[in-house]
């Protein structure tokens, strides 16, 4: 028998056998090295090709339509970059999302944060802010922001102080652009004797906006209702015919159906006006029972259900109506007398009722004839906000009499069982 070189194999059992089989197991060992360092290789190309090489960052969405990454954060991290020390205020939702907005101190004044979570506060992604910071000497005075979400992409950041901002983004928060409802004049969405009822209304793909218009200190002259596709940020403006001494502005819509409430100036009964075809037209809409005060506020649940709330300076009390607005009811609220106190509308049957002096969240499922309490809290904290990622699926924020944050609170069976969480840090 012959070797593959051409060599005559030796006997077994000789010391030139043995050097054959020795040098066939050094040449095995170097197949397998450079067989291992070959795999290693190809495996570093891949995850190069895959991952970036590391500090690179993918480039901001342009023409190719790519988006860079958000920073995941999770409970009790800080994030990418120094720790901000956010004092969350408020939590919205949509679509199954959920976003807190917050603010934090700056050398410029007040600045606002945004994260988001789609696993009900498991984890959240910072999101990108609008370029707008409130300068110390307004945050001194009333001021604040809200962010609002259409659905997982389209949604609007507002920040009302003496120079109203509305920003909208159409991919989640990644990119903001500044929006103009009112045209190229600057826009101004609080009216000089107090904010709106609501800034944004989103319903069946349209946001609705109301746009003063000659004002001064005390009172507008004209105001205008604003329309766009939520998926664009093209308004169109149709003027309404509230009276001249109007006070508060509220402003309610449920798919095309769109409703504006005007309260006169040092109060009074409210002024309704009632649109069919999405805010292209309006009539009157002679309204009894309780919706007066010095201000009101409602939000529709339905073409027929209006849930509401108004201010007296005294106190405040709930409303209700299931007939479009022709009537509403006061709803009997256990201890809800706070000119602050707010509804915060579910369906058409449900609702929860907050309380700032409380450390309860009362919620009705039965179109407010009951009241229950809700988190376990019972601790005397100031109440909480809550942010609806859909119907069943619930965050809340309880607020500390500081106004920090101290607990936060997740239900997936709309509030009939809760689980604490811890707050995020940014």
């Amino acid at each position: 028998m012959t070797l593959l070189d051409g060599r005559p194999q030796p006997p077994a059992g000789t010391p030139e056998a043995d050097a054959l089989i020795e040098e066939a197991r050094h040449r095995q060992r170097r197949r397998r090295w450079a067989i291992s360092i070959v795999a290693l290789l190809v495996a570093i190309v891949g995850a190069i090709a895959i991952f970036g090489l590391p500090g690179r960052t993918l480039p901001p969405r342009g023409a190719s339509g790519t988006t860079a990454p958000h920073p995941s954060i999770s409970r009790g991290q800080t994030g990418v970059g120094a720790h901000l020390h956010v004092n969350w205020d408020s939590v919205a939702g949509a679509a199954g999302s959920l976003w807190l907005l917050g603010e934090h101190t700056s050398a410029s004044g007040t600045c606002f944060s945004i994260l988001r979570t789609t696993n009900d506060g498991t984890s959240f992604t910072r999101v990108p802010v609008p370029p707008v910071s409130l300068p110390a000497k307004e945050s001194e005075g009333e001021y604040g922001a809200t962010v609002r979400f259409a659905n997982r992409d389209d949604g609007y950041f507002y920040v009302h102080s003496p120079a109203a901002r509305l920003y909208w983004t159409g991919d989640g928060g990644r990119h903001w652009r500044l929006s103009q409802p009112g045209g190229s004049s600057p826009w101004r969405a609080s009216l000089p004797a107090g904010g709106l009822a609501s800034t944004i209304v989103t319903t069946n793909g349209r946001a609705y906006a109301l746009v003063p218009g000659d004002c001064s200190k005390l009172t507008c002259r004209s105001i205008a209702l604003a329309a766009s596709k939520v998926t664009t940020d093209t308004w169109t403006t149709t003027p309404l015919p509230v009276p001249a001494d109007h006070g508060q502005v509220g402003l309610a819509a449920f798919g095309s159906t769109v409703w504006i409430m005007e309260i006169p100036n040092g109060g009074g009964d409210a002024y309704l006006l009632v649109s069919d075809d999405g805010g292209r037209t309006f009539s009157s809409l002679p309204s009894t029972g309780t919706l007066d005060g010095i201000s009101c506020t409602a939000t529709a649940t339905s073409s027929v259900t209006l849930w509401g709330f108004c201010a007296t300076g005294n106190g405040g009390f709930a409303v209700r109506s299931t007939d479009g607005g022709r009537l509403f009811s006061a709803v009997q609220v256990p201890g809800g007398e706070s000119n602050s106190d707010r509804v915060l509308a579910i369906s058409a049957t449900e609702a929860i009722y907050v309380v700032p002096s409380s450390p309860y969240l009362l919620v009705t499922r039965d179109g407010g004839q009951h009241f229950a309490s809700m988190l376990p809290s019972t601790e005397h904290e100031y109440a909480s906000d809550v942010g609806f990622a859909d119907k069943a699926r619930w965050l809340a924020l309880e607020f500390s009499q500081g106004g920090a944050v101290k607990q936060m609170w997740r239900t997936s069976n709309a509030g009939r069982t809760w689980q604490a969480l811890k707050p995020p840090e940014d």
